[in-house]
């Protein structure tokens, strides 16, 4: 993670705008293809599993809305492209793990923990269950939502100078000028907080589909067994019955959790389906954020340019954000603090 934040920051220029989605995002899929995949794979792999996670979740989003409004069956087409897309992208995961599978080597990433796995019997899992682990964890890894987090978290400390200022002054504090480290992280919880507040403002996931298992009673209603549910955890996040004053960024409500707000903020899901990636996305967003900070200031543009609104399709994205980087030259000492 830190060497794919550095290698990407490295290319900044100081007082050269760019757009950080993009370069969150190149961050982002890199740890994502890093982690799942160690080995060399062809550029053409990387390239169309790329494209086709693209076309999947925009696909998604089209299939839930056109099936939400009964209007599928307008649409034959694209629900063909979906299942080619669909198709293709299983097949390309096949060939890699088929690479793998050929080489036998150990390569010390996630395909190879698969690959090497043994259930209770002591029998390994079949090529079909290992690609759907793959895809599932490969789109989760490589998807928007991580670098959306990102993005937004350098969009609201840019808004917010004063906690920008005591996040940088824990960085230093903590971190110094060596990277990230787990012990480090364990003591970034104000950089944590922000992270925190950050996906209860800006979940990624900002509508869960949901099927009623058992009749059971929900805001007066009894919903049959079944039944269809959409659950809005950007709309949860921000109750004020939840979470006091939710419209405003406040780092600090984290500091001093309760049970009744740990089960109302849902960023990752709940339950039995609950994203199993949360504590990496977690770690790697706070390592990438505090790698940031450790080493540039950015700023966006002027207030009066507007509010930043965000990009909505099957997940919550930011919009392409240009901001402006420059080198930070001087850091709290530990004496200082």
């Amino acid at each position: 993670m830190v060497e794919t934040a550095d290698a990407v920051t490295g290319a900044w220029r100081s007082g050269v705008p760019f757009d950080v989605m993009r370069e969150m995002t190149a961050v982002a899929a890199t740890i994502g293809v890093r982690t799942m995949f160690a080995a060399e794979i062809t550029e053409h792999y990387r390239d169309e599993a790329h494209a086709c996670i693209e076309e999947i979740i925009g696909g998604i989003h089209r299939e839930v809305l056109t099936s939400a409004l009964g209007v599928r069956w307008l649409f034959p087409h694209r629900a063909r492209r979906f299942r080619r897309v669909l198709s293709r992208y299983e097949q390309v995961i096949d060939e890699v793990i088929l690479a793998y599978r050929r080489s036998g080597a150990e390569h010390a990433d996630i395909l190879s923990m698969l690959l090497a796995a043994r259930d209770d019997a002591g029998e390994p899992m079949s090529d079909g269950e290992v690609r759907d682990n793959v895809i599932n964890m490969f789109t989760a890894a490589t998807a928007a939502g991580r670098a959306s987090t990102m993005v937004w978290a350098l969009h609201l400390l840019d808004r917010h100078p004063d906690i920008a200022r005591r996040v940088q002054h824990e960085i230093d504090s903590v971190l110094g000028g060596d990277p990230p480290d787990d012990p480090s992280l364990r003591r970034l919880e104000l950089t944590r907080h922000v992270v925190l507040e950050t996906l209860r403002l800006y979940p990624h996931g900002w509508l869960i589909l949901r099927r009623v298992a058992a009749p059971v009673e929900l805001a007066g209603q009894i919903l049959p067994s079944g039944a269809g549910l959409v659950v809005s955890p950007y709309q949860l996040h921000r109750r004020p019955s939840l979470f006091p004053d939710p419209e405003r960024f406040d780092p600090d409500r984290w500091a001093a959790e309760t049970p009744g707000l740990r089960e109302a903020y849902i960023p990752f899901g709940n339950g039995s389906r609950k994203c199993l990636g949360e504590a990496f996305a977690l770690t790697e967003i706070v390592v990438v954020l505090a790698r940031v900070l450790q080493n540039w200031t950015l700023r966006g543009q002027t207030v009066s340019s507007g509010p930043v609104v965000p990009r909505v399709n099957a997940l919550l994205e930011a919009p392409p954000l240009v901001m402006t980087p420059r080198p930070r030259t001087s850091r709290v000492t530990a004496e200082c603090v």
